[in-house]
């Protein structure tokens, strides 16, 4: 692929590092997954409001 090819894209072209793979399972910050979690079950999910533009700024 060419750079002109490249610029004319609308979605950006990356490379994900494999070795981040070992970081797929593992829970990096359990004190936030715990309080976001309980957070969750208290409040829930907001509604969402139908015939709202999802892809609206």
């Amino acid at each position: 692929m060419k750079i002109s090819d490249l610029n004319k894209k609308k979605v950006p072209t990356i490379a994900v590092d494999k070795s981040l793979n070992k970081y797929e399972e593992v829970v990096l910050f359990p004190k936030k997954v715990a309080k976001a979690n309980e957070m969750l079950k208290n409040i829930g999910l907001p509604k969402s409001q139908k015939g709202r533009d999802k892809h609206a700024a």
